[in-house]
């Protein structure tokens, strides 16, 4: 079963990077409260498969978020 479970691991880790590809071009627009509830959703999943990969997971989510506002209070700043 260990074997299987990491195969599983394995293919939800390649969904997830291209759901966090399509999340990040999703942000240009404007559908922040999609791209939130698509990353809970994974990180809930990537918890039950794979533990280490969920780090991961939350470094991205954190990165593009923090990318995401960064210009929004850039524009509101000027």
């Amino acid at each position: 079963m260990v074997p299987f479970l990491l195969a599983k691991g394995t293919r939800v880790m390649k969904r997830l990077k291209l759901l966090l590809v399509l999340q990040g071009f999703a942000g240009l627009r404007n559908l922040a409260g999609l791209n939130m509830i698509f990353l809970m959703t994974l990180d809930i999943e990537l918890f039950l498969y794979i533990q280490r990969q969920v780090i991961l997971v939350l470094s991205f989510r954190v990165r593009m978020v923090w990318q995401r506002e960064a210009p929004l209070d850039s524009t509101k700043t000027l």
